[in-house]
Parts: structure tokens; C-alpha cells; sequence
């Protein structure tokens, strides 16, 4: 054979290994009927298929990345024909899949199908959420939830509202990669809005989804903006001065608040809600003597509605170098220490409250002392005693009723677990007795 006749039927041979490859694995015929979440697939793969292998060899891709669930069932019509009916069944309609066919088997040997079919489904659209109005503030950003994938760059076309937002698509994380869900958009008022006010936005006829099919009627989100809140009482009072080292802060409010802030000396603490109408605050560290502190309180309302912001200027009190102050320190290793002015010249292993039943926090003073007391009703005694203001009570080890050193307190000593006041040995508590006169602050803190 000729060399030029050897090279044509080798390129020919070739051209139909390649033609017949094709044939076996990607030539088929399909076609499609889709509703509005429902589509039938038909497919024939003009070979015997392996029916019983077929189904694990389906994939559905959605566009979108963060798909919801789908319904794939599969019907034979014959060895090589079949109807796959794929159908949404999430809560996001109208989403555009492909319907993948990944190398199923044929009934010969290593010889398997492919195919990739894209689907379309269209849905009328309608808002998921908010259905009913909402209150959020003035300032807040909301999420309209739409049931099918919308179009980014119409949906600012086609809304109308007397105020302005920035509306952006919500990103959504998944397996640690950020996707973009369509159906979600969140809406930031460009202006802060009004107080107390009502906002009507509609979504006009004509607004079409990414699927092609348009709102068929104008559909509303109302807003309502909250009233801001308003505090009616901090104490102290701006202006104070003798605050006391480790101050409690409170703070009233005339309107019902969901969070109270407070920055002080370059920090933002969160107060603690005893109920809607009252907070409290503490430092996260002893304040220094005698230093000005400029302060500002806010609150928050249930919708994230902010006050105006409060200034609260105070300063704490002078420590003279003769004058005698105590800190107590709750927590793991629980202690007091006794200062002179700000010399430390004591410090004392004690026990304050249990978890259950903690010791007050704050600033408070001495306003009595005595050297035993006895309370029928706890059954329970103490020698050398000192009564802070409030009520709370330093003294020494509890005793019973037959006056007997309760052994279990005395051993863990350090620890919180008391019914709120504070315990120490009896020579550290005689100590205090003698040496600390009424009016001496004793500081508590974590």
C-alpha cells in the first residue's frame, strides 16, 4: 500500500474510533417539559441502560450553590428511555439546575453515558418575608426574603418608597466559601429614617426574577421605626465628686430597653438589666483616687434603637495618706487587702458568696461593728463583725449554735461559698475589729 493511502486510513480510522466514542457516550436525544417546580426529563441514550445502577449515577446542580433539597424520580419507558422528573421541594423556587448524567453504566462493558441538561424553573413571584409589619430602628438594616432568585440590578428599579436604601444581595458562608443568595437582599437606609414613623415599600408590577417571569401586582414591606429611648436617671448625678473606687452605676430609663452601655476611661461596658427599666454597671478595675472621669451611658431598645448619649462626669474621692481603705477581691483566690493611703500594709485570705448566692459588688462603708452576734433564724454566728452599708457583713469563721467552728468554711477558705458575706479567721476578723473605725470603704470587686 501506498504511503499517502497507508496516512488516509489511519486518520480515517481515527476520525471513527472518535465519531463512534462520541456516539456511545455523549449522543443522546432529550427533551423537557418544566412547570413552575416540576420538570419532566426524557431521555434516550440509544443503548441498554443498567437500570439497576442508573440512579447513583444522577446529579443536580444548582446555580445558585447553596441549593435546597430537590426530588429526582426516575421512570423506564424502555431499556434505553426514561423520564427523570426533577422537582424543588425547598422553600426557593424558579432556580435554574443542570441535570447531570455522570458516566452511567450501559449494559456493555465499560461503556457508560453522559449528559448535561439544563432546567429552568419559573414560579410567580411573591415576598417570603417580612409578611407583617416589622419594627426595626432608624438606622437598621432589614432582609427582604423573595421566593425565587431575583435580578441584583432591577430591584432598586423597582421599588418605590419615600426613603432611600443601598440594597445588596445578603452573602451567605458556606463550607468556608462565600456565596451569593439571591433570594435575600438586605436594605440599609442611606439617611437615618424618622422616629415613630410608618414606611410603605412597594415592589411594582413588571419586576422581573432571574428565571424571566415578572411580578404580575405591586407588593408592599411596611416598616415601622421605633421611638428612641429616652433615660430618665444616672447615678451619680454628672458632677459628683467623693465617687467611691469601684462605683456602682445605674441607670433608669423612662421607655423599656433591651441593652445599656457606658464608656468609661476608653472602655465600652455592657451593663447588666436587672428589668426593661433598670441597669447596672461596674469598672473592670478599681478607678484611681481623687482622678476626674469623663463617662457617657446609651440604651438600646428591643429594635436596636439607640439613645441620645448621656455625658456622666464624676470624680472619685482623695485618699489621705493616713486614712485606712480595703479592697476585697472575689473570685478563684479570694482576699482582702488593707491599704494606708495607698500603701498595702495587710492582706487577708477570706471567702465571699457561693455561685448561687454572690457577694454584692460596689463601694460601701462601715456603719457598725461588735464583737459577736448569733441569728436565730440561720442558726448561725460569728465573732468580731463588721456591718457594711446595705447589709452586707465581714466577720470571722461561721459558728453553730453550740458556737463550733463550722470546719468545712475553714478549710476552704479562698473559695466562694458563703450566703453572701464575707468570712475569714478569727485573728484576721479581730484584726479588722480593732483597726478599721466606722466609715472605712471597703471596695468589692471580681
Amino acid at each position: 500500500m501506498k504511503p499517502n493511502k497507508i496516512v488516509f486510513a489511519v486518520a480515517l480510522t481515527v476520525v471513527l474510533l472518535t465519531l463512534s466514542i462520541f456516539i456511545v457516550k455523549d449522543l443522546n436525544f432529550h427533551w423537557s417539559e418544566v412547570g413552575e417546580d416540576k420538570a419532566s426529563v426524557t431521555i434516550n441514550f440509544l443503548l441498554p441502560m443498567d437500570k439497576g445502577s442508573f440512579n447513583k449515577h444522577i446529579k443536580i446542580q444548582n446555580q445558585l450553590g447553596y441549593a435546597e433539597n430537590f426530588a429526582c424520580q426516575v421512570n423506564w419507558v424502555n431499556d434505553h428511555v426514561c423520564e427523570i422528573i426533577v422537582e424543588e421541594k425547598g422553600q426557593i423556587k424558579g432556580q435554574k439546575v443542570q441535570l447531570i448524567i455522570d458516566k452511567a453504566p450501559t449494559i456493555y462493558e465499560k461503556i457508560y453515558k453522559e449528559a448535561t441538561i439544563p432546567i429552568q424553573f419559573k414560579t410567580p413571584i411573591h415576598i417570603v418575608e417580612p409578611i407583617d409589619e416589622i419594627l426595626i430602628s432608624t438606622t437598621q438594616s432589614f432582609i427582604v426574603k423573595f421566593n425565587t432568585p431575583m435580578k441584583k440590578e432591577v430591584v432598586h428599579k423597582y421599588l418605590a418608597s419615600d426613603a432611600d436604601f443601598i440594597i445588596e444581595p445578603l452573602k451567605i458562608i458556606q463550607n468556608g466559601k462565600e456565596i451569593i443568595d439571591y433570594t435575600s437582599f438586605t436594605f440599609t437606609p442611606k439617611q437615618p429614617l424618622e422616629n415613630d414613623h410608618k414606611y410603605i415599600l412597594t415592589f411594582k408590577k413588571g419586576m422581573p426574577s432571574q428565571s424571566g417571569v415578572m411580578l404580575g401586582e405591586n407588593q408592599n414591606v411596611v416598616l415601622k421605626t421605633d421611638i428612641k429611648p429616652i433615660i430618665d436617671e444616672v447615678v451619680p448625678k454628672s458632677g459628683s465628686k467623693w465617687v467611691g473606687l469601684y462605683p456602682r452605676i445605674i441607670v433608669r430609663s423612662k421607655t423599656p430597653m433591651e441593652a445599656a452601655y457606658i464608656e468609661l476611661d476608653g472602655e465600652l461596658l455592657k451593663g447588666e438589666l436587672k428589668n426593661d427599666y433598670y441597669a447596672e454597671f461596674y469598672p473592670n478595675y478599681v478607678l484611681g483616687a481623687g482622678r476626674s472621669y469623663e463617662a457617657y451611658v446609651q440604651i438600646q431598645a428591643a429594635s436596636g434603637e439607640l439613645s441620645d448619649k448621656i455625658p456622666l462626669n464624676f470624680t472619685t474621692l482623695p485618699l489621705k495618706e493616713d486614712r485606712y481603705w480595703a479592697e476585697i477581691v472575689l473570685g478563684k483566690n479570694q482576699e482582702m487587702i488593707v491599704y494606708q493611703g495607698t500603701q498595702e500594709i495587710k492582706r487577708i485570705q477570706c471567702s465571699g458568696g457561693a455561685p448561687k448566692s454572690p457577694t454584692a459588688k460596689g463601694t460601701f462603708y462601715i456603719k457598725d461593728k461588735g464583737d459577736k452576734y448569733f441569728s436565730e433564724t440561720e442558726k448561725e454566728g460569728a465573732n468580731y463583725w463588721l456591718t457594711l452599708s446595705e447589709g452586707l457583713r465581714i466577720h470571722g469563721m461561721s459558728r453553730n449554735e453550740h458556737w463550733e467552728i463550722k470546719m468545712n468554711v475553714l478549710n476552704r477558705l479562698g473559695e466562694g461559698q458563703t450566703k453572701g458575706n464575707v468570712v475569714m479567721r478569727e485573728e484576721d476578723a479581730l484584726w479588722l475589729y480593732n483597726n478599721l473605725p466606722l466609715d472605712t470603704m471597703v471596695v468589692i470587686h471580681p
